[in-house]
């Protein structure tokens, strides 16, 4: 971040246990992946929700997020491009809320919805 600021030393209560819940998963995404023959790199996913998450590199496949399931490749200048085709992320990559603010109205929008039926009866 600018001003070398860790964005992680910031984070509330709440914002770490997500944190730390999101770790473990990653942690497991890439355990799996190194099993079945990826590698881990040291370049990491440029996505908000995956800062810090090394991308994994497989002969002839772009670079993958295990984090997002996002997919990469390095243009000339040494940047990332998403080459993410539609259709390849899971659903529950996708549905991961890539801020905590986004976690919060997820969780905000169940507890509605879970109201709602409880209201009409």
């Amino acid at each position: 971040t600018a001003g070398g600021e860790d964005p992680v030393a910031a984070l509330t209560e709440a914002q770490w246990t997500w944190w730390l819940a999101r770790r473990d998963h990653v942690s497991g995404a890439i355990g799996g992946m190194m099993l079945r023959g990826w590698a881990m790199t040291a370049t990491e996913c440029e996505r908000p929700a995956c800062r810090r998450t090394p991308l994994m590199r497989k002969r002839g496949v772009p670079l993958l997020c295990p984090a997002c399931e996002h997919r990469f490749e390095m243009d000339e200048a040494g940047g990332l491009v998403d080459v993410t085709e539609p259709g390849t992320v899971s659903p529950e990559a996708a549905a991961v809320p890539q801020t905590y603010e986004e976690l919060l109205a997820q969780r905000a929008a169940a507890a509605a919805a879970a109201a709602a039926p409880a209201a009409a009866a």
